[in-house]
């Protein structure tokens, strides 16, 4: 009564959307502290502009925590494109795991077939672009903060952190 829900109905479980999304910032927040916690990167706070079906674009913040993702989330970088879950009833957003944009193994995998191709001479299908070394990378690691040697990493085939040896993301260096 007065609104309230009685003690045997069950909250109502999210009802999740699948949405496609721009992430606008990316912040480290400080590092989690206690026991076993000192390997976890730092947690990060992502702004994402996401743009529902049928609906006008929105802001959201989604906080990520390392160790809710342990070995398959991808810290995608400002100006990407990715998948998010909404719920529209609490306004609940997280990323979609399910998004092969996502995930570090699905990075790691598509980064193994281009090293195989790579290696093997195999050219790039017609009229798509060259990609692989020397790449763009960023000057800190998104998953830990650490800086990274750009000079270096730009000219591995998959670069990762040397400090927390985690995939870096990449973007092709224009080839003209």
């Amino acid at each position: 009564m007065f609104g309230r829900r009685k003690h045997h109905e069950p909250a109502a479980a999210p009802q999740w959307e699948h949405v496609t999304g721009n992430i606008l910032d990316l912040q480290l927040l400080p590092k989690l502290t206690g026991p076993g916690m000192d390997h976890w990167p730092s947690p990060k706070r992502y702004t994402v502009l996401l743009h529902p079906e049928g609906r006008e674009p929105y802001q959201a913040t989604i906080d990520v925590h390392p160790i809710d993702h342990p070995d398959d989330f991808y810290f995608s970088q400002p100006g990407a494109v990715t998948g998010f879950l909404v719920d529209p009833a609490s306004g609940q957003v997280q990323f979609d795991m399910g998004d092969r944009r996502n995930s570090t193994k699905a990075h790691q995998t598509d980064l193994s077939l281009l090293e195989d191709q790579v290696l093997s001479g195999v050219a790039a299908p017609r009229g798509e672009a060259v990609t692989g070394p020397p790449w763009v990378v960023p000057a800190e690691c998104p998953s830990c903060g650490a800086p990274v040697d750009q000079a270096s990493a730009a000219m591995e085939v998959a670069p990762v952190c040397s400090f927390c040896e985690r995939p870096l993301p990449v973007e092709p260096r224009a080839r003209f």
